[in-house]
């Protein structure tokens, strides 16, 4: 439980969730991740959490699962409305885990024993949470001088969720000459090219890790 307690502290889908996930395409993304939103998805789940021996903890579980806490700009942002579709996916995957009962969870699974539950569980929220930053990563803009020409360049250096739960600093993606930009390391441009390479890196290694 200290892992999971860390994870919250930080910030096989039924029909019917099949139907929700393509109704929600047909939702802007910027009304995606509102509190009504979160609400409403966290409302379908408390159904099954009235029989649970601690339901303040699992409530607590189901509204982290649902809120990401992604900002305005990331909600906006075009190119992530592809992501959308599979983080609600990933949310359901693991909620049906979360949610199942244990009589259920012993037919036809490979789990066997609680401690095997337990570890797919945590998979599972690693897998969550690094699709979080797939869609919102946490860049850092650093410039360097190339040491033969002399000449000043800009790169990207992500963040990335390791199995153990740590979080290092992974992936570096060039950003070409500073002087390429107009405002220099403080050009709007710096944070969107940024934003793209990164997420294309961070992606292929996802994709990689979950080859589904």
């Amino acid at each position: 439980m200290e892992m999971l307690n860390l994870i919250l502290s930080g910030s096989f889908l039924s029909a019917g969730v099949a139907i929700k996930s393509i109704l929600l395409l047909l939702v802007k993304p910027e009304d995606l991740l509102t509190d009504e939103f979160v609400k409403m998805q966290v409302d379908e789940y408390k159904k099954s959490t009235k029989d649970v021996l601690y339901p303040k903890e699992s409530l607590d579980f189901i509204t982290w699962v649902f809120n990401d806490k992604f900002d305005a700009d990331t909600i906006k942002r075009k190119k992530n409305s592809s992501y959308f579709f599979l983080l609600n996916k990933v949310k359901h995957e693991l909620l049906d885990l979360y949610t199942k009962e244990l009589k259920d969870l012993a037919k036809d699974s490979e789990l066997k024993i609680v401690g095997d539950f337990y570890t797919r569980l945590e998979k599972d929220i690693i897998k969550l949470m690094r699709l979080r930053q797939v869609i919102q990563p946490e860049i850092q803009i650093s410039r360097n001088v190339h040491p033969v020409s002399n000449i000043p360049y800009l790169a990207a250096k992500a963040f990335w969720l390791e199995d153990t739960g740590e979080r290092t600093r992974k992936f570096t993606k060039s950003l070409g000459r500073e002087d390429e930009y107009d405002l220099g390391n403080k050009d709007p441009k710096v944070e969107e090219t940024a934003i793209t390479k990164i997420q294309e890196v961070m992606y292929l290694n996802f994709k990689e890790a979950y080859p589904e």
